[in-house]
């Protein structure tokens, strides 16, 4: 299929910087479009986190959003390059934000993304979970940590021991393949009622790092396909987090 820019890249739309999409550790950095020029094949971006500067060092650079074909969803993307960084790019009379202007070069065609952007859940868009690994069930803040999630995996931490005793996850080994049952919380409409979203997946232990310090063992878990709905929701959860992390730290 034939997609044009105009009908993709509009502003408000969440997307990713993606560095060196073909090699085997390819960088995914989330933003969202501020402005878009179609005439003269340029995009106006937030500035992402990590902040992305002018002398980071790479070979290609895509950006990518996802797009909803049927029932399906699938991830489009189109080679760019950076013209510009703008310390102040104002959305409106009262509030500027730092912006990446790019511009954009031959055909939207379907990419994949071997790794995903993550980040560290807060107070303000926590997340909760549980896991169900050979019939036992864990829960977060009594047997684990959430470290960082990214629409790909978690990554979750292990203390040494749960309720003064030896902490049973730590008999968890990297091939496992379990369950997982995760609550989003972040800001409502109604600043008194917080927004909630419920997501279930597969998900796989990948990598075991015991010595990640001293009290934790760091677990790094890969999700099963999403069923439909579900990626765009954390993805959705993911951005606006993002956006809380740039707000906050342009406080200071």
């Amino acid at each position: 299929m034939n997609y044009k820019p105009e009908n993709i890249f509009l502003p408000g739309k969440p997307v990713e910087m993606v560095f060196n999409i073909d090699s085997l550790s390819p960088v995914s950095r989330n933003s969202i479009i501020f402005d878009s020029n179609f005439k003269n094949n340029e995009l106006i971006i937030s500035q992402t986190t990590p902040r992305t500067s002018k002398s980071y060092s790479f070979e290609t650079l895509h950006i990518t959003t996802l797009k909803t074909n049927d029932s399906d969803k699938i991830r489009l993307g189109i080679k760019c390059s950076i013209s510009d960084f703008i310390d102040s790019y104002r959305l409106n009379k009262e509030i500027t934000e730092q912006a990446i202007k790019i511009s954009y070069s031959g055909r939207i065609s379907e990419v994949n993304i071997r790794s995903a952007f993550r980040i560290k859940p807060n107070n303000v868009y926590s997340i909760m979970a549980k896991l169900i690994f050979k019939n036992k069930e864990f829960l977060s803040a009594k047997h684990f940590k959430i470290f960082d999630i990214s629409l790909t995996g978690i990554g979750i931490l292990i203390p040494n021991t749960s309720d003064r005793r030896e902490n049973p996850m730590i008999e968890l080994e990297a091939g496992d393949i379990g369950k997982i049952g995760i609550v989003m919380k972040e800001p409502g409409a109604d600043k008194d009622v917080p927004s909630i979203k419920k997501l279930l997946n597969k998900i796989k232990i990948v990598r075991i790092n015991k010595a990640f310090n001293q009290r934790y063992t760091l677990i790094g878990c890969q999700f099963g396909p999403w069923e439909r709905n579900q990626e765009e929701e954390l993805g959705k959860f993911i951005h606006q987090l993002q956006l809380f992390e740039i707000r906050h730290l342009q406080k200071y």
